[in-house]
């Protein structure tokens, strides 16, 4: 699906990631969570997608965050290790990713989420 802003790469427990400014002004937002479930442990799984107004002068631990969005697998989801949800009309600049819910993430195991918005092959 073209190119993708990695919000949380490879992450192994709950928390948040660092904030990304997305590379323009986007109101519609695609995320692709994927797992890797080394040994099939992972039974329960949520992530927050977060975003501040907040300029890049304030470091990610003072500004203040609003959930955007959330998402919960379901167990196809699980079954599948992906989970793709979006978020239309909501201009935002700066967000992040936080990992919820990580029942059973052990070692081996992660959690990658993409942003996939319509800036995607637009010149």
């Amino acid at each position: 699906m073209g190119d993708s802003l990695v919000l949380l790469g490879a992450a192994t427990a709950t928390g948040a990631g660092q904030s990304k400014t997305l590379p323009v002004d986007t109101n519609d937002h695609v995320f692709d969570v994927s797992v890797v479930d080394a040994d099939t442990s992972i039974s329960a799984l949520s992530v927050a997608i977060e975003v501040t107004l907040d300029g890049q002068a304030i470091n990610d631990a003072n500004a203040k965050w609003a959930q955007l969005t959330s998402h919960t697998f379901s167990a196809g989801e699980l079954t599948a290790l992906l989970a793709v949800f979006v978020k239309l009309d909501v201009p935002c600049v700066r967000i992040r990713a936080n990992i919820l819910t990580a029942t059973g993430i052990g070692a081996g195991d992660t959690v990658t989420v993409r942003h996939r918005g319509r800036y995607m092959g637009r010149p």
